[in-house]
């Protein structure tokens, strides 16, 4: 999986992560089915999901403010006899503003996800799990004549807790940073870090 041209796996797991997106900031998305590596590198060897974010407004100011819920429900990928459901509750923010040639696009949004749920393995017994998480991006954009200038910094923090076998906190935070001209990766960075505390569950 890449936003804007940019991989989203881990260097720890391998993995896709897309932590660091809000799904507002996303433009359209890409789907390449069969072998890419030609194009995408070794690990699209059975296709690939391409994200485009939205690119700054070269034309005046705008602005935005949304307010989102819903309800989810699932297994978590875990036994078919568990599951979890829950309300989900956001708000996200944008202002941007262009000078013609150029522009610039600030994104914050947040999201928090309480659930009850029952774990049937290893040992049955109910679980609560609470997820709370805040992403922002910052994008700039500069056109000239030869060639067009991009650079976003984007990051996230994301926080847990679960009843799961013990009270445990999970935080995590991400960030990356593309420097693009002209369809070229100039400068590209990005870690995470995750502290995990545990304690012992409360009777």
């Amino acid at each position: 999986m890449l936003i804007d041209g940019r991989t989203t796996q881990t260097e720890v797991t391998g993995m896709s992560d897309s932590n660091l997106l809000n799904l507002r900031d996303i433009d359209r998305v890409e789907i390449v089915l069969g072998p890419s590596s030609t194009l995408y590198g070794a690990n699209a060897f059975s296709g690939v999901i391409s994200i485009q974010t939205i690119r700054p407004s070269l034309d005046g100011h705008q602005a935005r403010f949304a307010l989102d819920s819903g309800v989810g429900f699932g297994n978590n990928g875990r036994d078919d006899r568990s599951y979890r459901y829950g309300p989900i509750v956001g708000a996200h923010g944008e202002y941007g503003y262009g000078w013609g040639k150029g522009g610039f696009r600030l994104s914050v949004g947040s999201q928090y996800q309480p659930s009850l749920g029952f774990e049937a393995t290893p040992l049955p017994k109910p679980s609560h799990r609470t997820i709370e998480k805040i992403s922002g991006m910052f994008d700039v954009v500069q056109a000239h004549q030869k060639w067009d200038f991009r650079a976003q910094i984007m990051a996230s923090a994301k926080q847990g807790s679960t009843t799961l076998f013990s009270a445990s906190d999970v935080l995590q935070q991400d960030y990356s940073l593309n420097l693009n001209a002209d369809g070229h990766d100039l400068a590209a960075a990005g870690d995470r870090l995750t502290i995990n505390t545990w304690r012992a569950p409360t009777s």
